[in-house]
Protein backbone atom coordinates (compact mmCIF):
# COMPACT_ATOMS: atom_id res chain seq x y z
CA UNK A 1 0.00 0.00 0.00
CA UNK A 2 2.44 2.02 0.75
CA UNK A 3 4.15 2.11 -2.24
CA UNK A 4 0.79 2.84 -4.26
CA UNK A 5 0.78 6.04 -2.39
CA UNK A 6 3.27 8.48 -4.02
CA UNK A 7 3.17 12.11 -3.74
CA UNK A 8 1.62 12.39 -7.46
CA UNK A 9 -1.18 10.60 -6.19
CA UNK A 10 -3.09 13.01 -3.97
CA UNK A 11 -6.86 13.88 -3.94
CA UNK A 12 -10.19 12.01 -4.48
CA UNK A 13 -8.31 8.98 -6.92
CA UNK A 14 -5.47 9.05 -4.36
CA UNK A 15 -9.04 8.30 -1.58
CA UNK A 16 -10.95 5.83 -3.49
CA UNK A 17 -7.60 3.90 -4.20
CA UNK A 18 -6.93 3.63 -0.03
CA UNK A 19 -10.41 2.63 0.58
CA UNK A 20 -9.94 -0.01 -2.33
CA UNK A 21 -6.83 -1.34 -0.72
CA UNK A 22 -8.44 -1.37 2.71
CA UNK A 23 -11.18 -3.14 1.88
CA UNK A 24 -8.93 -5.65 0.32
CA UNK A 25 -7.15 -5.69 3.23
CA UNK A 26 -9.69 -6.75 5.21
CA UNK A 27 -11.04 -9.49 2.86
CA UNK A 28 -7.23 -10.82 3.01
CA UNK A 29 -7.27 -10.86 7.01
CA UNK A 30 -10.49 -11.66 7.36
CA UNK A 31 -9.88 -15.11 5.21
Amino acid sequence: ACALARDDMKGPVFEMLQQFVRSHERREVAA
